[in-house]
Parts: structure tokens; C-alpha cells; sequence
């Protein structure tokens, strides 16, 4: 959980596990291929449209902890995403390329971090 950000950034309930990732991971199946990619904005819709999980209001970053709840516990193998939406990647250059671009994404933020980290310890 991030400090400030305690609303979209908190860790998944049991009952969030129990009832929204296994209806995620149903819909998630079905989308093979870039082709056929679901964004974020139609899955929350189709969350908060339905009886027994619209309780749960889920908005994308929520959505973003159990995709990445998913992703962790490999409940929807190769699952990749981009401008389009959550797929699941059938293609193995890229897939790869998928995960070069993943790689690049967190070192850019190590360099943020370490260049933070050494203008608070700098004094």
C-alpha cells in the first residue's frame, strides 16, 4: 500500500479474492490474442453492472491490484497488456518484447528512485 494513496493502493480483501478474481480470470480467459483485448474502463463496466460483484464498485485501480493478483499467483498465464486493453499474449517475440518493455518500465523508476534517494541523503 502506498502512503497517500491508501484508497487505490490497498491490498485485496478475502472477499475480493473469493468473488471478483475469479470473475476476472473467467473473462480474462477468453481474450487471446491482442485482437481481442478488454481495457479497463469495459471490464470495471461489466464488474460494476452485475448483481453479485457491483457491490464492490471496482474501479481501475482496484482493478489494477488483482490483475496484478492474477498476474503473481499465474491464475491467467502470459498475460500482457497495452494501449488496448488486458490480453492474453499467444506470441512469443511478443511476448518477449512485452517483457523488455516491462523491464524497461522498472528501471526507469529505479533511476528515479536512486536519484531521490541520493538528493535526501545528499545533505
Amino acid at each position: 500500500m502506498l502512503q497517500g494513496f491508501e484508497d487505490y493502493t490497498a491490498d485485496l480483501t478475502v472477499q475480493e479474492i473469493d468473488v471478483l478474481v475469479p470473475f476476472v480470470v473467467k473473462g480474462l480467459e477468453r481474450r487471446v490474442g491482442i485482437e481481442n483485448a478488454i481495457t479497463s474502463k469495459q471490464m470495471c463496466a461489466g464488474l460494476n453492472n452485475f448483481p453479485r460483484t457491483a457491490v464492490f464498485n471496482t474501479k481501475p485501480p482496484k482493478l489494477r491490484k488483482i490483475v496484478q493478483y492474477i498476474r503473481v499467483h499465474g491464475l491467467v498465464p502470459r498475460l500482457a497488456s497495452s494501449s488496448k486493453g488486458y490480453y492474453i499474449c499467444n506470441d512469443d517475440l511478443h511476448f518477449r518484447e512485452y517483457l523488455e518493455s516491462l523491464m524497461a518500465r522498472i528501471e526507469s523508476m529505479t533511476l528515479t528512485y536512486d536519484a531521490l534517494e541520493y538528493q535526501l541523503n545528499k545533505n
